[in-house]
């Protein structure tokens, strides 16, 4: 399984399982960076593999916004410690100075 950044993104959706919820725990790695999910409108300008990994997966925008957020849920209920952090830059839903939406989402 190849996992992208703790996002937990596979071809198939977002996955995350026992084995790294217990590392992340045991190791007290924090997760953090582009911790957050974009706006649906954004996911028109994804690169063409994760539009392709959506499609294959039958998986909307609010569909991926939703897994996102129950995959941080399942992260914190396991006691994975978390840091604010996005990839401020990247996109126009990632400008500067919104370090607020990832500790919001």
């Amino acid at each position: 399984m190849r996992w992208n950044n703790c996002s937990c993104v596979t071809p198939d959706g977002v996955r995350i399982t026992d084995e790294v919820l217990e590392a992340l725990v045991k190791r007290q790695i924090p997760v953090g960076g582009a911790l957050g999910a974009p706006p649906p409108e954004a996911f028109n300008l994804a690169p063409p593999a994760v539009k392709e990994m959506m499609q294959r997966a039958g998986v909307s925008p609010e569909m991926f916004r939703a897994m996102r957020l129950q995959a941080a849920r399942q992260m914190h209920r396991a006691g994975v410690r978390f840091v604010a952090g996005i990839d401020s830059g990247i996109g126009s839903w990632l400008a500067h100075g919104s370090v607020w939406k990832a500790a919001a989402f």
